[in-house]
């Protein structure tokens, strides 16, 4: 009885143990975000780079009243490794929206239907912000990290 009684807190600290040495290894499994009713937390991670960072992520763009007033992007703020590909959906009912970038690297999606999707692969590091320029309040930004092709 005495040797099960030790026995658990061995097993308990192995445990522990593994699993920081799994995380300081840096290997962090897959992910995806939570799925709301209305869609607006959507995001698939793709495969990951040895930083553990999505090659290809999907952004929502979210609204649920029909006139934009309570459009927004979901997620705001992602992490994608270079050479990743962004994929911005509209679910919002019936408005259109656009992606333009408001950084320094110039960007912009053309009007994107409800129920169409728009794609961009971002291939240098760096932090790349945006709005809708229809619903100035919508905004986001991808922060692209790794080392570009040749670098």
């Amino acid at each position: 009885m005495r040797t099960r009684l030790l026995l658990v807190p061995v097993v308990a600290a192995l445990v522990l143990v593994a699993a920081g040495l799994f995380v300081l290894n840096g290997v962090v499994p897959a992910q995806t975000a939570p799925v709301s009713n209305l869609g607006q937390s959507r995001t698939t991670l793709g495969s990951t780079t040895s930083a553990n960072y999505p090659s290809r992520a999907f952004l929502t763009i979210v609204g649920s009243a029909g006139n934009g007033d309570d459009a927004y992007f979901a997620p705001a703020n992602l992490t994608v490794a270079v050479n990743a590909t962004v994929i911005w959906t509209n679910e919002d009912r019936s408005v259109v929206h656009n992606v333009v970038s408001t950084g320094s690297t110039s960007f912009s999606s053309g009007d994107i239907s409800p129920g169409t999707t728009w794609s961009l692969t971002l291939t240098k590091p760096g932090t790349y912000t945006y709005f809708c320029s229809y619903h100035p309040w919508m905004t986001g930004s991808v922060v692209v990290v790794g080392k570009a092709a040749g670098g």
